[in-house]
C-alpha cells in the first residue's frame, strides 16, 4: 500500500516549488487564482495528529506571501494577496496600466462567479432542491455573498460614474452594431439622455434624420412613429447587427 506521506525531500521540493510559485506572480502581476492546489491528497495536514505530514507553514517576507495550509481544504496550499505596498510600487506596470489590469481582473472573475450561480441556481430549480436543504454554513454564504455585492457596487461608484461609463459603453455599442450593419456612423452623429439609473434615450443622426433608440437594464428599443420595436440586448451583436439591418437600413 502506497503512504501518502511526503518525505523531507519532497517537502523541500515544494518549498522550492511554492516560491518560484510566488516570484512568478510578483513578476506578473497577477491575481493568485491561476496557481495550482497541489493535488496530493492530506499532502498538508490542518495538524500534526491529522493523516500526512505535519502542518507546512512558510513565509517570505521578501515577496510578502503568507503559505499556509487550508483547514478545510488540506490538500491546497494557499497564497496570501499580493500586499497594497508591493502594488503600488510594483515598478513593471504604470500606476494607470494596474489600475486598469486589476479592474479588468475583477471584472473577469465576477464573470466566473456569475456563471457559478447561474448553474447552481439551473440545477437547484431542476432538482426542486428547496431552501431549507441549504447548510447553515451556505446560508450565511449567501448573506455574505449579498452584503459583498453591494460592497463592491459602492467601491465600484467610488472608481467612476457609473452613469456616465454605462452610457459610454451603450453609445461604442451603436456605433459598432450600426457599422456592421453597414449604416455607418460617428460619435458625434450620437447624442444621449439619462432617464433614470440604467435608462438613457439615444438619438442617432443617420444621412441627417434623427432616430430614436432607449435603452433600458440592457434593452435597446427603436422608437418607430407610433410603437416602439425591440432591436435585442445590447451583449448579443449578431442579433443587434441583423435587427438594425433589417428595420433600419
Amino acid at each position: 500500500m502506497l503512504s501518502n506521506k511526503l518525505t523531507k525531500q519532497e517537502i523541500d521540493e515544494v518549498r522550492v516549488y511554492t516560491k518560484k510559485q510566488a516570484k512568478k506572480i510578483k513578476k506578473e502581476g497577477s491575481t493568485t487564482a491561476g496557481v495550482p492546489g497541489f493535488l496530493t491528497p492530506k499532502a498538508f495536514a490542518s495538524d500534526k495528529d491529522s493523516e500526512g505530514t505535519e502542518t507546512l507553514d512558510l513565509q517570505d517576507k521578501q515577496y510578502a506571501y503568507s503559505i499556509k495550509p487550508s483547514k478545510e481544504k488540506i490538500h491546497f496550499v494557499k497564497l496570501s494577496e499580493v500586499s497594497y505596498k508591493h502594488f503600488k510600487e510594483d515598478a513593471s506596470h504604470s500606476q494607470v496600466q494596474k489600475v486598469n489590469k486589476r479592474i479588468l481582473e475583477v471584472s473577469r472573475m465576477l464573470r466566473e462567479i456569475s456563471r457559478a450561480l447561474d448553474h447552481s441556481t439551473k440545477l437547484k430549480e431542476e432538482s426542486s432542491i428547496s431552501d431549507s436543504s441549504y447548510w447553515k454554513r451556505t446560508n450565511e454564504a449567501i448573506v455574505k455573498i449579498n452584503r459583498r455585492l453591494a460592497e463592491i457596487t459602492d467601491k465600484a461608484r467610488k472608481l467612476a460614474n457609473i452613469d456616465e461609463a454605462t452610457a459610454t459603453n451603450v453609445k461604442d455599442t451603436l456605433i459598432g452594431v450600426f457599422n456592421k450593419a453597414g449604416i455607418q456612423i460617428k460619435p458625434i452623429d450620437i447624442d444621449y439622455n439619462t432617464v433614470a439609473a440604467d435608462n438613457y434615450e439615444f438619438d442617432i443622426i443617420v444621412q441627417g434624420e434623427p432616430i430614436a433608440i432607449d435603452y433600458k437594464a440592457g434593452e435597446l428599443l427603436y422608437q418607430d412613429y407610433n410603437k416602439e420595436i425591440r432591436l435585442g440586448n445590447v451583449n448579443q451583436e449578431a442579433e443587434l447587427v441583423a435587427n438594425i439591418s433589417k428595420i433600419l437600413k
